[in-house]
């Protein structure tokens, strides 16, 4: 097929499904601006100069703000893509082959790139000032120290993203790739498929927490606890996912094995909670890291 084909085709399913891109690509820009803001406040000249510790603190920001971003586009994708499974369903059988759909959403994840990376920009420009002059007002530097941002600060943050968006953009392929069209048709509104691994994660919850919690209590020296804030914080960040993904639907599944679960009242409240968990664990695992 012609190159036209798939940017008309590509173009025509952004314009019309605006409420369900939009979003995604609000999610996307905002973590884009996100890691732009803390890279570029991480190599001012000035906290290097006068604050070491806080240069260093915002250093390892730029590494906490890039895991969650990854998880949450990744979950922002699969809301996305399965919103989308009846349209690619209608397109398989009107002929399209899954090389066909493949290249339509090859530049529809460009256009989300390049579009949330643009949209990111912007918003770092309008509140990265913002953020320096906060940060500058908590700090308590003394001496005055200029803001700076160049176009250079927007080089890692596309390679990061492009990244991002790649593994998403390869996800989807696996997922309609092992469908059928029936399927894709019926996919989108099919419930969640139970957690696997659920033991595994389990343990692994509960490992992470522990361990992220014993760094950052055992760390009484304020320089040895700056080298143990990275690791702590990503162990905490990966335990919460796996906790609200594992250990919650394990506890209620616990409870479906009683015999009161079998009450009316028991069996359609621990039912819902059972599938509201699967449905929604990773976006409330982001509350609580954002909280």
């Amino acid at each position: 097929m012609k190159l036209s084909f798939y940017l008309r085709l590509s173009k025509k399913n952004i314009t019309t499904s605006g409420k369900t891109f939009g979003p995604y690509v609000f999610a996307s820009s905002l973590s884009i601006m996100m890691y732009i803001i803390i890279h570029t406040l991480s190599k001012q000249n000035g906290f290097v100069a006068r604050i070491a510790a806080l240069s260093s603190l915002m250093y390892t920001g730029v590494y906490i703000v890039g895991f969650f971003s990854c998880i949450f586009i990744f979950y922002g994708n699969k809301f996305l893509i399965k919103k989308r499974m009846k349209e690619v369903g209608l397109y398989m059988l009107l002929g399209l082959e899954k090389k066909h759909i493949a290249g339509v959403l090859f530049f529809e994840f460009l256009a989300c790139y390049f579009l949330s990376l643009f949209f990111g920009a912007i918003g770092s420009m309008l509140f990265g000032k913002l953020c320096f002059l906060i940060l500058f007002k908590v700090s308590g530097i003394p001496s005055k120290i200029n803001y700076s941002l160049s176009f250079s600060f927007l080089k890692p943050a596309s390679i990061v993203f492009f990244c991002f968006f790649t593994i998403n953009y390869l996800y989807n392929l696996k997922k309609i790739s092992l469908l059928n069209p029936i399927q894709l048709l019926a996919e989108a509104k099919s419930g969640e498929k139970r957690s696997k691994y659920l033991r595994l994660k389990t343990f692994l919850a509960i490992l992470f927490i522990g361990s992220g919690y014993t760094l950052s209590v055992l760390s009484l020296n304020p320089i040895a606890a700056l080298k143990t804030f990275l690791p702590a914080v990503l162990l905490v960040i990966a335990g919460t996912f796996f906790f609200f993904e594992s250990i919650t639907i394990f506890i209620l599944n616990k409870m479906k094995k009683r015999k009161s679960y079998y009450r009316p009242a028991k069996f359609i409240s621990v039912s819902g909670m059972i599938y509201r968990m699967g449905q929604h664990a990773k976006g409330l695992a982001s509350i609580c890291i954002l909280l």
